[in-house]
C-alpha cells in the first residue's frame, strides 16, 4: 500500500521528492497539501464548473484512485491565486504544484495537457456533494468507495485505516442516512 500524506490524497514519496526538489520541508509541504485539499473540498463545485462544466474546449477530468480524486488541467493563475489565498510561500506553492503534477502523471494524466497547463488533483465532484449533505470528508471518501462496491477491508487498505475505523465510519454514515430519510418523511407529510 502506498502511504498517503496526512489529509491529502498524494503519496508520501511524491511529497518527499517535491519537497527535496524545492528545498522545503516535507512536513510543511504535507501540511500545505492538506490545506489545499480541504480548500478544494469546499470550492470543488466552483472549480469544477469553471474548468469542466459547460466548457467544451477543456477535456473531461481524469477520475482516479477509486473515484476519490479528479485531475483537471488549470491555468497557472489558479495556482497563484490559491497559494496567495492560503498564505503559501512561493517555494511551498511551487512544491505543491509540482506534487500535484507528479501525482497526476502517476494517475495517467495526458503529458501534452501537463506540458500546456497545470494539473490540479482535487476531490472527486461527488465528494463535495456528500460533504455538503452532512458527511465529514473522511465519511464521504468511505461512502464513495462503498458505492463502488469495495469491502471494508479494501476501503481500509486504500485509505490507510483500520477495518474497525472503517466500520465506525460506515455506522455513522448509515445513521446519518437514516436520519435524513426520517426528516424527509416528516417534511413530506
Amino acid at each position: 500500500m502506498t502511504r498517503l500524506a496526512e489529509g491529502a490524497p498524494i503519496s508520501t514519496d511524491i511529497v518527499g521528492e517535491a519537497a527535496d526538489s524545492h528545498a522545503v520541508s516535507a512536513t510543511e509541504l504535507s501540511e500545505a497539501l492538506a490545506t489545499i485539499h480541504d480548500d478544494l473540498v469546499d470550492g470543488a463545485d466552483a472549480i469544477h464548473e469553471h474548468y469542466v462544466g459547460g466548457n467544451g474546449e477543456r477535456s473531461a477530468p481524469l477520475v482516479a484512485n477509486g473515484g476519490l480524486v479528479e485531475v483537471i488541467d488549470v491555468d497557472s493563475g489558479t495556482w497563484t491565486r490559491m497559494a496567495e489565498r492560503l498564505g503559501l510561500s512561493d517555494a511551498v506553492g511551487a512544491a505543491a504544484r509540482s506534487a500535484h503534477a507528479d501525482y497526476a502523471r502517476r494517475l495517467g494524466a495526458d503529458e501534452r495537457a501537463l506540458a500546456e497547463r497545470d494539473a490540479l488533483v482535487m476531490p472527486a465532484h461527488v465528494l463535495s456533494g456528500l460533504t455538503r449533505a452532512g458527511l465529514s470528508p473522511r465519511q464521504s471518501e468511505v461512502q464513495v468507495l462503498r458505492m463502488r462496491g469495495e469491502t471494508q477491508e479494501e476501503i481500509g487498505d486504500r485509505l490507510g485505516m483500520e477495518v474497525g475505523t472503517v466500520k465506525s465510519h460506515c455506522h455513522r454514515i448509515d445513521r446519518k442516512i437514516d436520519e435524513a430519510r426520517r426528516l424527509l418523511g416528516l417534511v413530506g407529510e
